[in-house]
């Protein structure tokens, strides 16, 4: 298991919550990959929380996935009893996932919305269709904090957790996640990534630094998230929070997605440390 330094949130002798960055996969797509879960087995083995021998008998896991190219909270059970725990709230719904999203276009209010998600196992894209189709229902809560008419920055809740819900869901409604390459639109990700592209010109070679934060910046405001974020797991609430934003990146120069995350208590909605932001990756 290969050993690569990991953003941690918090741990203990039964869980580890981690701060998964884009790019990275949950867990393996095919033989030959390397995702979060083989990184996280690498780290309790380096640490010593772990033996090689134990391995055959029991076997660190993710409890939550995210998409490969969002970044957010995984947490994973570093213990059987751990990942018990984990694996209960998330399948009795104890624990409440929450995500903010940059999206397109202008909304308001505070809405909850149902459908239907049909998957296409050949292409891996889903469909989103009004009505009720079969067993695939999903709902989704979301609450505008923030709008210039052009974007706006959403805080969504998931009651029902189906693949590529919340993309799919949105894009449905008019209001697709700025650089999303599967469900989004292409013209406005691509005005975007020019803009990013010219703001970034802006800062090369001037003597004035770009705005720049880092996991670290969390600084004395980490030990407080991380006692609370044990709390919920062991009173069963749980609120991982992931702010998907545009940032230029991708092979391909296309958009890439970053994010905020954070572990709060459920009745807390503060994502900033001041005017900053609590992480950044």
């Amino acid at each position: 298991y290969p050993y690569i330094p990991l953003a941690i949130v918090y741990e203990d002798e039964n869980v580890l919550f981690l701060n998964k960055p884009a790019g990275m996969l949950s867990q393996k797509a095919e033989k030959k990959d390397f995702s979060i879960n083989e990184y996280a087995i690498g780290y309790l083995l380096s640490s010593g929380r772990i033996s090689r021998e134990e391995l055959h008998t029991f076997k660190p896991s993710v409890c939550n996935r995210l998409d490969r190219n969002t970044s957010g909270l995984i947490t994973v059970g570093a213990s059987m009893e751990g990942t018990r725990a984990l694996a209960y709230g998330f399948k009795e719904r104890t624990f409440d996932k929450y995500y903010l999203c940059i999206v397109s276009g202008k909304t308001a209010g505070h809405k909850r919305i149902s459908g239907s998600l049909v998957k296409d196992e050949k292409t891996n894209k889903v469909t989103v269709h009004a009505g009720a189709v079969g067993d695939s229902y999903i709902e989704t809560e979301y609450e505008t904090l923030f709008s210039n008419g052009e974007i706006s920055v959403l805080k969504v809740k998931l009651i029902t957790g189906k693949t590529h819900q919340i993309r799919a869901h949105l894009a449905f409604l008019g209001h697709p996640i700025l650089g999303d390459p599967k469900y989004g639109d292409a013209r406005v990700n691509e005005y975007y990534r020019k803009r990013a592209e010219e703001h970034q010109r802006k800062y090369e070679g001037s003597t004035v630094d770009a705005p720049h934060y880092t996991v670290e910046d969390a600084g004395a405001s980490s030990g407080t998230a991380k006692s609370k974020a044990h709390k919920g797991v062991a009173g069963g609430k749980l609120v991982a929070v992931a702010l998907v934003c545009a940032l230029v990146g991708g092979a391909a120069g296309g958009l890439g997605v970053a994010g905020l995350t954070g572990a709060l208590t459920k009745d807390s909605t503060t994502l900033l440390k001041g005017d900053r932001p609590l992480a950044v990756v």
